[in-house]
């Protein structure tokens, strides 16, 4: 379990971010890499919290693609 303000999150294995895409605006979406299964698209609420860092870092190899809301607080 993850908790970040008082809430608890179900973990799962994630190993790496793989893309992330927001079609004509719509919501964001991160392509996951889990642990044991095959890639998937999730939205972005799913996968922060739990995968911050891993976001984190995808978004600094790739700094032009859609990322979270300018006002996510990745130190909560």
């Amino acid at each position: 379990m993850v908790v970040r303000n008082g809430i608890a999150y179900e973990e799962w294995g994630v190993l790496a971010i793989l893309d992330s895409r927001q079609p004509d605006g719509d919501t964001l979406k991160y392509e996951v890499q889990w642990d044991g299964y095959p890639a998937t698209w999730q939205v972005w609420w799913d996968v922060l919290p739990g995968c911050d860092r891993l976001v984190q870092e995808f978004h600094e190899r790739y700094p032009d693609k859609p990322g979270p809301p300018a006002d996510y607080d990745f130190e909560s």
